[in-house]
């Protein structure tokens, strides 16, 4: 084996070596968590729909293709684990074919409600975390050329698992990936802004999944460390 090639290995090696003890820094560094905090969380990415609702004329519509999403939280951060707050949610989809509605141009959908979240790690630098909220899921399917079909109902469940990485005291980043469970429950069909409710013959349980990179910010409260200690809310937000 020759010096160059000798050379590229300890090289590899020590980048290899050194990628190992940054990351487990990192896993060990711990943070200020806020507590008695306000907290905004913007999210982008990815939204996935699965699953089928019964129009009012007895045609099979899917929930939605694939498409992009947006999402906007504000919470209240009781203590550094537990946070309960409101969502609202918006995306936009393709309808990759699958619906049976004739000139379909895209499903539009929007989501608001309440969660809680809990927060595994709120002391170190990387932070996963797991929140659960209900709430009410509206769907358009909005043909090329005619009346948009709505949807309206009851967003049983919606899952999300999450890692922070704590930038500063009061800024964190990382990625999000959730699901949710929905009913639909009352529809307006094409040609009437009437809406009624869907036959219990005809309802059918749809999902979303979605990913996504989420930007968490706090505001106000307190920076609590592991050992109790406070910290002056005006030096973790600078």
């Amino acid at each position: 084996m020759g010096k160059a090639a000798v050379m590229v290995i300890v090289s590899v090696a020590a980048l290899g070596w050194a990628s190992v003890a940054s990351a487990q820094e990192m896993l060990e560094k711990t943070v200020p968590a806020p507590e008695k905090a306000f907290e905004l969380g913007i999210g982008a990415g990815f939204s996935q729909g699965i699953g089928n609702y019964i129009a009012p004329n007895g045609q099979a519509i899917s929930t939605a293709g694939s498409g992009g999403a947006a999402e906007l939280e504000l919470g209240y951060r009781i203590d550094p684990r537990f946070l309960v707050g409101v969502y609202g949610m918006g995306s936009m989809h393709g309808t990759n074919g699958q619906t049976t509605l004739p000139g379909t141009d895209r499903i539009n959908s929007a989501a608001i409600g309440v969660q809680g979240q809990f927060h595994m790690l709120p002391f170190k630098a990387i932070d996963p975390w797991v929140s659960l909220g209900t709430g009410w899921r509206g769907t358009w399917v909005v043909p090329a050329v005619g009346d948009t079909l709505a949807t309206h109902g009851w967003q049983i469940a919606k899952l999300r698992i999450g890692v922070d990485y704590r930038v500063s005291d009061a800024v964190a980043l990382g990625p999000v990936v959730g699901a949710e469970l929905n009913l639909p429950l009352t529809q307006a069909g094409t040609g009437t802004s009437t809406y009624s409710n869907i036959s219990s013959d005809n309802l059918r349980v749809n999902s979303f999944f979605y990913a996504a990179i989420q930007g968490r910010f706090d505001f106000g409260g307190d920076r609590t460390t592991a050992g109790g200690r406070g910290v002056e809310v005006a030096s973790a937000n600078r």
